[in-house]
């Protein structure tokens, strides 16, 4: 074709080698449905929690609404393709424990709890993506190489 003398050697390389788009996937516990859950689980250890420790009443309350929102959290992130390693089930099983305790369970610990396992499953996730990147990356360079000698 007239002008193709005047590409540099990048381009050149670039119209042998085909370009793969491989994007990110998409992080775990985000969106509308996260924020829900986690409205919720505020709306417990912030409201809820304070006023149950100051009622005898409330109190016993609490020891139902508690392992009640700790279900639909676990179930979110069921839904949500959470994987439940031991540090995301003791993150998640801790906070059921505290919440027992008089007067320690001020501490907002449920929502603690599914910030940290929110972390780590998008941690997790991204580092399966940089592993695929670089085997993807080892074997464009061999391929390159064998183009190159041949």
């Amino acid at each position: 074709m007239y002008g193709d003398e005047f590409q540099d050697e990048e381009e050149f390389q670039d119209r042998r080698i085909p370009r793969l788009k491989i994007e990110k996937p998409p992080k775990k516990m985000a969106g509308v449905g996260f924020y829900m859950i986690v409205i919720l689980v505020a709306f417990k250890d912030f409201l809820f929690d304070p006023i149950s420790d100051i009622f005898v009443v409330t109190s016993i309350l609490a020891l139902i609404v508690g392992p009640i929102v700790s279900f639909i959290v676990t179930f979110y992130m069921f839904y949500s393709g959470v994987s439940f390693t031991n540090k995301k089930l003791a993150a998640i099983l801790v906070p059921v424990v505290v919440e027992a305790i008089p007067l320690v369970s001020i501490i907002p610990t449920q929502i603690i709890s599914l910030f940290i396992v929110r972390h780590l499953e998008n941690k997790e996730q991204e580092e399966k993506f940089k592993k695929k990147m670089a085997s993807i990356k080892r074997q464009l360079k061999k391929e390159i190489a064998y183009r190159a000698a041949t």
